[in-house]
């Protein structure tokens, strides 16, 4: 883990993914974090100390099951937060988060920034979205499918933004299974009249008649 406090740096990436759009507080000392593969970014047993933005890398976020297995959350190499269930709990995490690949996190200090984000209504309703994202992920997860047509249907309308598929990498990582067995029903969608294929790797769910 690295930290860097170059201030054109950081907000370079603050204004490319408008990240200041989700405070109201304004002149907030962001800083940036860097990770290598494979390292850990939240873990069980440490405090959380940082609220994060996800900005360059992958990240997996899974619990642990008592057999040892990892039971995954969510994979993504979008822009994501990280650090939101622990600001709302005030616990220890109850997840990992591993970085996947090299990853870079814009950040913000929880202690020292808590009360000031206490007050923050946009944050908190930017919050509130970002854990029901997790929430709908995990159900997903959870919920026993019949097919893998019915866990991407329900994965393109609950977990997509306006029922849009635009990332099949992603989306095979989320739904546990190979690029080739998500492409082969997602053509199969597409000729049925469910899904539209709108672009190169992009799906969109038809309105139901």
């Amino acid at each position: 883990m690295k930290k860097i406090y170059d201030r054109p740096i950081v907000m370079e990436y603050v204004k490319k993914y408008g990240i200041s759009r989700f405070f109201d507080t304004r002149d907030l000392p962001f800083f940036l974090i860097r990770y290598e593969k494979g390292e850990t970014i939240i873990h069980p047993t440490e405090h959380t100390r940082y609220l994060q933005f996800v900005v360059e890398g992958t990240v997996a976020i899974y619990s642990i099951r008592r057999d040892g297995s990892q039971f995954p959350i969510a994979s993504s190499d979008d822009f994501m937060m990280l650090g939101d269930v622990e600001f709302v709990n005030q616990s220890l995490p109850a997840l990992f988060a591993e970085a996947k690949s090299d990853t870079a996190a814009v950040a913000l200090s929880l202690d020292e920034n808590k009360p000031a984000l206490d007050r923050d209504l946009a944050f908190l309703h930017y919050t509130l979205r970002s854990l029901v994202k997790k929430i709908e992920l995990s159900t997903m997860n959870e919920a026993e499918f019949i097919s893998l047509e019915d866990k991407l249907l329900h994965y393109i309308q609950y977990c997509c933004h306006d029922g849009l598929l635009v990332h099949i990498g992603k989306a095979s990582e989320n739904l546990h299974c190979s690029r080739r067995q998500l492409q082969r029903v997602l053509r199969k969608l597409t000729e049925q009249g469910i899904l539209e294929k709108t672009s190169k790797g992009v799906y969109r769910l038809l309105p139901t008649q």
